[in-house]
């Protein structure tokens, strides 16, 4: 049985709880992300939540959660990731990034069926 299973509160090490001699894989092998956790592309990088309606910015070609990239275009008129300045209303239209909506979902309900 898997150490998170028989104790979901273990605590991952801290970077300075970890030798020069472990790989990467050791570590994810032996702390496996818990069900809660998702994915690092699934959350804004505005708000870090997991975006509920992800949109590309065609100006710049990242993607937000909806409501977070309209509240940051309400202050500036520039693209969070990248301060590359979005003049043109055309280059501030949100498209929605259905395929990663669709793989937010399907996480959500693979963890939910765990």
């Amino acid at each position: 049985k898997r150490e998170a299973e028989e104790d979901p509160g273990a605590k991952r090490p801290r970077l300075d709880e970890v030798s020069d001699d472990m790989f990467v894989g050791d570590l994810h092998a032996r702390h496996p992300p818990g069900p809660q956790e998702m994915p690092r592309h699934f959350l804004c990088p505005i708000s870090y939540e997991v975006m509920r309606d992800p949109v590309v910015v065609s100006g710049s070609g990242n993607t937000y959660d909806r409501k977070s990239i309209e509240y940051a275009f309400q202050q500036r008129h520039s693209d969070p990731l990248t301060n590359v300045e979005l003049r043109r209303t055309a280059d501030r239209r949100l498209v929605p990034n259905n395929w990663l909506r669709s793989q937010i979902n399907e996480a959500e309900r693979a963890q939910v069926d765990r």
